[in-house]
């Protein structure tokens, strides 16, 4: 169905995929609702040669002044921005970057030849896939196949499932009617400061505001010399190596995605305390597990001032959103500024390069950091080499750099120009976001069910991974694509409290406020005699299908995994050890605990939105959330209460009481001695009256006098 356009008054927004046509916002594909109006930037689009080849720096277009590529603190109170109209909505179009070409040795197009491509190619009311799609590229890899179903068929909701030998791996899911904030940044005002808490809440454009705290600080907010002692210590992190040369230290950076400060863009981390490590790890070489500097560290506690020295009521900010508001919590906010690439993220306000802490071979982390000090970025922009940049070339790389670089700059006029609140950037829809952050390597079919939005999965892989488009296949067949790879079935069972695994154990899963605790159980496991290999063996088999609940249910925040117990270390570690390696796969932030002598494991994993379950349901309104009812028993226990209280009013002559039906036959039958007896005893009347659309448990009761006027009656 055609999609409408946006009017022309519409606010214009810089999008973040690297080099797709992003003329939507999040929800673009197929039948989404809302289109925004996209960013064209002004001035001449770079030469080819500036543009990709090897060794050149970013030409004064892409690369101006540092002053001007710094985090720019106070662009509020340097502008008058009262007097200064927003920009005039240019026409809709896209920021578009060199295509990329994997197999193609000449070099690539221009940035203008990039944009006309893609307009073409971009016209979502006009265009559609032809009914031969392109033949399937051969899978890169051996192991069982996968596949990405990508629903957008229904206008209200875009739904991708990755699959891998039939069973659901990944599940992601988005509303139109759901606004979504994580990855944008705005321009925000200090509503106010909390020095009891150390934070500071921020106006930036929606119905709540947003939770900053002083750890999500930038140094640049900090006062004279505070800013330099939280500056040294950032630059502190990339000491010498041991041989005392002149390169950095093999770097990495905290967050999320691979390491972006914040955690905004997960695709993958694991944290492990110092406490988590097994023993003799520190001093092993172990690859996995390796004490390194980190660069984008947030400044210690001890090196922060108070907040309330470093913002003031009315201030404008510059901020990125973290995590969602769940509840009545608004967004939580970070002044760490970073843009992903397809293959570098960008991280303002920071000089520092580091290399992905997933790629974990040493020679290629001094290769790849090697490669990306060649690239010569500008000043004051740190970049970090994310792992689907691993083996690509330094064109490749320069090219990213020159996209992020470019954002960036468009970013720093709108934050010129626009007042507070107002919104800089807004992250790609679903499926963009998806094609950019999973490696498209791994995956042998990308099957959409809606033409136009397959066009655009292909157009946006043949810049990204031009190998991959090819993957992509039009889903013609009149049964619903997730009844056809029976992902709808799995759909439903994902929020069950109980989990079966095929081995014969089972997961009992229970989300609390303050925690998720999971407990596993032998069921009718019974391949050892002994209790010791059962109890390993069982343990081993459930860490894979915690983890995978833990990416399908989208649970975050603190989680308790009970073990079955086993007696010897040596198994302890090993479930340690396969925890900390799947958990290599999840894309959210991950930091895990030491098995206790109970064999438990405590972990945290990032938690940016609320869960599939909170999204999906709401709260029982007759249990209000509690997943529990009185039994019919305890409810008739507590009627014949309640009427023992009420028979003690002199103006009462009658009491009607309305329960469920089950409630009624257990008053009628069980307790109709003890009801006899009162009415004997008290002169009043009681009438019990089934009804089947109350609660299990509720319980409603009506007081008359004896000329049958109602009276108030509170029990």
């Amino acid at each position: 169905m055609p999609l409408q356009r946006a009017s022309a008054a519409a606010r214009r927004v810089v999008h973040a995929a690297p080099g797709a046509t992003q003329h939507l916002g999040r929800r673009s594909f197929g039948g989404a609702s809302r289109m925004r109006h996209q960013f064209r930037p002004s001035g001449t689009p770079p030469s080819r040669e500036d543009a990709s080849l090897p060794g050149k720096t970013a030409p004064d277009a892409l690369a101006p002044t540092d002053e001007r590529l710094a985090l720019p603190m106070d662009a509020g109170s340097e502008h008058n921005t009262a007097q200064t109209p927003p920009v005039e909505t240019p026409s809709v179009t896209s920021v578009p970057m060199p295509a990329v070409r994997d197999d193609v040795s000449g070099e690539p197009d221009d940035f203008a030849a990039a944009a006309a491509d893609m307009e073409n190619s971009a016209d979502l009311d006009t265009q559609s896939l032809s009914s031969d799609a392109p033949a399937a590229a051969t899978p890169r890899r051996d192991g069982p196949p996968s596949q990405l179903l990508i629903n957008v068929a229904q206008q209200d909701e875009v739904r991708i499932a990755l699959m891998r030998q039939g069973i659901l791996e990944e599940l992601y899911m988005e509303r139109s009617s759901t606004e979504l904030h994580v990855g944008n940044i705005y321009k925000g005002r200090v509503v106010n400061v909390e020095p009891s808490i150390q934070a500071a809440f921020i106006d930036f454009g929606i119905e709540k505001n947003g939770f900053l705290h002083i750890s999500d600080l930038h140094p640049q907010y900090f006062s004279g010399s505070q800013r330099r002692i939280g500056q040294t210590h950032r630059l502190s992190e990339a000491a010498p190596d041991s041989e005392g040369s002149a390169e950095p230290a093999d770097t990495e950076v905290e967050g999320a995605d691979d390491e972006i400060p914040g955690g905004i863009y997960g695709d993958g981390e694991l944290e492990v305390s110092e406490d988590a490590l097994p023993e003799g790890a520190m001093d092993s070489g172990s690859e996995h597990i390796r004490p390194m500097e980190k660069v984008g560290r947030k400044t210690p506690r001890h090196s922060r001032p108070p907040i309330q020295q470093c913002l003031r009521r009315g201030q404008d900010v510059i901020v990125q959103v973290t995590k969602e508001g769940i509840g009545n919590k608004g967004p939580t906010l970070t002044s760490y500024i970073s843009l992903p690439g397809r293959y570098l993220v960008m991280m303002a306000g920071m000089s520092q390069l580091g290399v992905s802490r997933k790629i974990e071979n040493d020679e290629q982390r001094r290769a790849m950091r090697k490669l990306l000090q060649e690239l010569n970025p500008p000043k004051n922009l740190g970049f970090i080499i994310r792992t689907a940049g691993m083996d690509r070339t330094k064109k490749e790389l320069q090219q990213d750099l020159l996209y992020l670089v470019r954002i960036w700059k468009l970013i720093n006029e709108r934050i010129a120009t626009l007042p507070a609140p107002a919104e800089l950037y807004q992250e790609s829809d679903l499926v963009i976001r998806t094609i950019r952050d999973l490696a498209v390597q791994d995956i042998d079919r990308i099957i959409v069910d809606d033409p136009v939005a397959a066009d655009r999965v292909r157009d946006f892989l043949e810049i990204i991974s031009p190998k991959s488009a090819g993957l992509v296949e039009v889903y013609r067949d009149p049964l619903p694509l997730f009844q056809r790879f029976n992902v709808e079935r799995q759909i439903d069972r994902i929020n069950a409290r109980r989990v079966e695994m095929a081995n014969g154990g089972s997961l009992v899963i229970d989300s609390a406020e303050a925690l998720v605790a999971i407990d596993v159980n032998s069921g009718r496991y019974r391949e050892h005699r002994d209790a010791e290999l059962t109890a390993f063996n069982i343990n081993k088999d459930a860490i894979r299908e915690i983890c995978r609940q833990l990416r399908l249910r989208d649970l975050g925040g603190v989680i308790v995994i009970d073990f079955i117990d086993m007696r010897e270390d040596r198994h302890k570690r090993e479930i340690e050890r396969l925890l900390r390696d799947e958990l290599r796969h999840d894309r959210a932030r991950t930091k895990v605990l030491r098995m206790s002598q109970f064999c438990m494991i405590e972990l945290t994993r990032q938690r940016m939105k609320p869960s599939l379950k909170r999204s999906i349901y709401q709260d029982c309104p007759h249990c209000h959330g509690a997943a529990l009812i009185k039994t019919p028993e305890s409810v008739t226990l507590d009627v014949i209460r309640r009427l023992a209280a009420g028979a003690t009013r002199a103006d009462i002559a009658r009491i009607e009481v309305r329960v469920y039906p089950s409630v009624a036959t257990f008053l009628l039958n069980r307790q109709r001695k003890a009801l006899v007896n009162m009415e004997e005893r008290t002169g009043k009347r009681f009438n019990i009256t089934g009804d089947a659309n109350l609660s299990g448990d509720a319980v409603l009761l009506e007081a008359f006098d004896a000329r049958g006027n109602p009276l108030n009656l509170i029990l």
